[in-house]
């Protein structure tokens, strides 16, 4: 069942090992498999986090929203099913009260 969750993760290879292993993953293991985003010492965890959070919640709502569906939907699109999805969610986001109204 685990495999479902890396299929379109982590490359065939990575998820074999994984799989067959059943092993503990470093933490760089992981971030060359693309299972995690970054990596810092765990002294730096909290303000990296703090300043992650910061920067989201710099961006309206919409666009958040927008790159969350996008991230989630384009990768399964032909390229230009995938630009022109960008556009209209850029004309969208553009056209949303909340984006004028912070103008």
């Amino acid at each position: 069942m685990v495999m479902s969750a890396f299929v379109d993760r982590v490359p065939r290879k990575a998820m074999a090992y994984l799989v067959y292993s059943m092993f503990a993953v470093s933490a760089e293991r992981a971030l060359a498999y693309g299972l995690v985003s970054d990596v810092v010492p765990d002294a730096e965890l909290d303000a990296t986090l703090e300043k992650l959070i910061a920067n989201m919640l710099k961006a309206p709502s919409i666009a958040l929203r927008a790159a969350k569906e996008y991230i989630r939907t384009a990768p399964d699109m032909p390229i230009a099913g995938a630009v022109e999805y960008a556009r209209n969610l850029h004309a969208t986001i553009n056209s949303a009260a909340e984006i004028r109204q912070s103008r």
